[in-house]
């Protein structure tokens, strides 16, 4: 049986990365204006919330792409 999980992103959502992160780097492919790695690589954080509607899609992607679902939203 298969399970979806739908997310609906506004612009007044806030995007946070919980210390769970493995610096898969997905996140930061998926949705490079929201975050980027750590210098030395070993996490994700936010580089800038999410404004239009289409970087709010591409954390949309990103959170549901997160291996770890270390990606929250609120």
């Amino acid at each position: 049986m298969l399970h979806y999980i739908v997310l609906i992103m506004t612009k007044k959502t806030t995007v946070y990365i919980q210390d769970t992160c493995i610096a898969c780097d997905n996140c930061v492919r998926l949705a490079p204006d929201t975050f980027a790695l750590t210098p030395d690589q070993l996490m994700v954080y936010v580089k800038q919330q999410p404004q239009s509607d289409a970087t709010h899609r591409r954390c949309h992607h990103a959170q549901v792409a997160c291996p770890v679902q270390a990606i929250r939203s609120q």
